[in-house]
């Protein structure tokens, strides 16, 4: 739990507006999320996750942007590696996933 928790504070702070613009052209933050069958919305273009890259950088990102991906329930833990190995092999290191959030009852 309290990695989930650490989970919501950074992408808090990183800002879970979307896109925003960062001062040394390009995108401090960006949005892009996992579909269920696989391939990858950014920026409102769907993508294969081989051309995810591509995609991110035609979106305007670049290495120092935090790439924020939201993961549909049911998403393995070897699908978001994938995610992550490869934005870090095309040198974006800041990655981080989200995932629905539930409502909480308590009586």
């Amino acid at each position: 739990m309290t990695r989930f928790a650490v989970l919501v504070v950074a992408v808090a702070l990183v800002g879970a507006q979307g896109c925003s613009t960062g001062g040394a052209g390009g995108l401090s933050t960006l949005q892009i999320s996992l579909r269920s069958d696989g391939k990858v919305s950014v920026a409102g273009r769907v993508a294969v996750m081989r051309d995810l890259p591509k995609a991110v950088k035609a979106a305007g990102a670049r290495s120092f942007t935090s790439i924020t991906v939201a993961v549909p329930d049911g998403t393995s833990q070897g699908e978001m590696m994938t995610v992550t190995r490869t934005l870090r092999e095309a040198g974006y290191a800041r990655v981080l996933f989200t995932r629905p959030r539930r409502a909480q009852v308590s009586r």
